[in-house]
């Protein structure tokens, strides 16, 4: 289980943070090591509840007083309070997406297999659950 706290301590569940608990620290997609940047970002698993994690946070910057796109960091998305020009009540938007981007695949996975390995009816799932 993945938990946004672990995500900030790099301490979390992903396969990268268990230091040596694992043979690999492969990601069951196997696209790349799984580590927070690949858990929110890369990995091949999430991509459509990804994609609206990444569009609320688009969403919010597009409603700030910033300009261009922004650059979906790992920062952003777990502690855009410094480092942005952001009202509080805009990063507090922020990190309710990446909460519900967690909770979600908390939900998928559990609804998949026991290790919640790549499933073609992830996007089925979401939809099903009304999380896009």
């Amino acid at each position: 289980m993945i938990s946004y706290v672990r995500l900030l301590l790099n301490d979390s569940m992903l396969k990268a943070h268990q230091h040596g608990l694992h043979i690999t620290c492969k990601c069951e997609c196997g696209q790349g090591i799984e580590d927070t940047y690949h858990f929110l970002h890369e990995c091949t698993s999430y991509v459509d509840i990804r994609q609206a994690l990444f569009d609320e946070v688009k969403n919010v910057w597009k409603d700030s007083s910033n300009e261009g796109r922004p650059t979906l960091s790992v920062p952003l998305l777990l502690a855009p309070y410094s480092g942005f020009q952001l009202t509080t009540p805009q990063c507090h938007q922020i990190v309710s997406a990446t909460f519900e981007y967690i909770k979600i695949l908390h939900v998928v996975c559990n609804m998949t297999t026991e290790l919640c390995q790549p499933s073609t009816s992830v996007a089925q799932l979401c939809m099903d659950l009304q999380c896009v």
